[in-house]
């Protein structure tokens, strides 16, 4: 089957370069996309068609600035992602399908907003403490709400990359297929999700679990012998998930940065985020947020638990075991040292509404759990 596109005189431009990816494989796909008064059809290279997406089924999540990829995404999951780079492809959306297009948002220009910028960050400059105490803050904090989605997941990699190059990977494939398919149920339930989560196993005895920027988590061995249960984990991963989704991570890691990074980062500089990825590899690890930040993360974490059919309580068993457990000065032991005191944290978790009464799912019987430490038994450099 082939393309054919016909254009009357003097009609838009119907069809755009753009790049495909199906939520499955880690790749994108070079497309032709054609925009049509009911919705867009999305061709291969070779004359394949890739996708029909009515616009009702369509949400933006990046390109309201001028130098941003324009991204759309299905509302499935995983979400099918297109993105275009021209800067003309939503004044032709908007054209071509008129009303439709509504909640697709034309590019705006950033000359007078960076103008803007560099004068408040001369200004911050003028006042020198303030800057380091309130005004980077403030500025990560709204750097980090506008960052695209590719920039984050550009820092993630780099993180990624650096923290599995100095530990071995897990691999054992039966193992890792329960954890994808654990995180798999907790973000299906997620109400709106722009991010592909991804969890890398290293082997480390360190007990601890971080989020980067993008959708990665990383989960430490240790963390893995310390759990008693797949519920347990849940509620773990739960919390780094909601970090991820509430850009708290995104927050804090654009508080180490330069003011000229986390300019840079409101417009999707690639640089800037290369930078900032192998600045803060090491960082992550040891990364504290704040109260509110945590609060929100567990309440929302908890959330998710529930939606996802998985037993909250969980939540509280590893919390209330981490508090009742003594650690030597000495051991590996990072969990408790970048969270909040953990018996605040237990009490608002006991004091929210119980869960008595809702479907629960049961991830794994216990005696499979304990097996679980397995999952590093197994490198990729292993013959075995």
């Amino acid at each position: 089957m082939t393309l054919t596109v016909i254009a009357s005189p003097g009609m838009q431009r119907v069809e755009w370069d753009g790049m495909f990816f199906d939520g499955v494989l880690l790749s994108a796909k070079p497309v032709k996309v054609l925009v049509l008064p009911e919705g867009l059809e999305v061709w291969t290279g070779t004359g394949e068609i890739a996708g029909i997406w009515p616009y009702a089924q369509l949400r933006q999540t990046q390109g309201f600035y001028t130098g941003q990829v324009i991204r759309l995404e299905t509302s499935g999951s995983p979400p099918n992602v297109l993105t275009v780079s021209d800067n003309e492809f939503l004044d032709a959306v908007h054209q071509v399908a008129g009303p439709r297009s509504r909640h697709f948002h034309r590019r705006l220009q950033l000359r007078w907003r960076v103008l803007f910028v560099v004068l408040a960050a001369l200004s911050i400059i003028g006042i020198g403490g303030w800057l380091y105490t309130q005004g980077v803050p403030r500025l990560a904090n709204l750097a980090s709400q506008r960052v695209p989605v590719s920039w984050e997941e550009r820092i993630g990699t780099i993180v990624v990359d650096q923290v599995e190059t100095k530990n071995h990977t897990c691999v054992e494939t039966k193992r890792a297929r329960f954890i994808d398919q654990l995180v798999s149920t907790l973000t299906r339930a997620l109400p709106s999700n722009p991010y592909v989560f991804r969890v890398s196993v290293v082997d480390s005895p360190v007990v601890n679990a971080f989020a980067a920027p993008g959708g990665y988590i990383v989960v430490y061995k240790g963390l893995l012998q310390f759990t008693q249960s797949p519920e347990e984990l849940a509620g773990v991963l739960a919390h780094e998930i909601q970090h991820v989704t509430y850009r708290h991570v995104t927050r804090q890691v654009l508080r180490q940065a330069s003011l000229g990074v986390i300019f840079g980062a409101m417009t999707g500089d690639l640089n800037g985020a290369m930078a900032v990825g192998i600045q803060t590899a090491s960082l992550l690890g040891g990364l504290s947020y704040s109260r509110a930040a945590e609060e929100e993360a567990d309440r929302e974490a908890r959330k998710l638990l529930i939606a996802a059919g998985i037993d909250p309580n969980g939540m509280v068993t590893v919390f209330e075991r981490l508090r009742n457990k003594s650690f030597p000065t000495s051991s590996a032991w990072k969990y408790l040292s970048t969270h909040p005191p953990l018996g605040d944290r237990i009490r608002a978790l006991e004091g929210r509404p119980s869960a008595v009464g809702a479907p629960s799912i049961q991830l794994m019987p216990p005696v499979e759990w304990k097996d679980m430490a397995e999952i590093c038994f197994v490198h990729p450099n292993s013959s075995l």
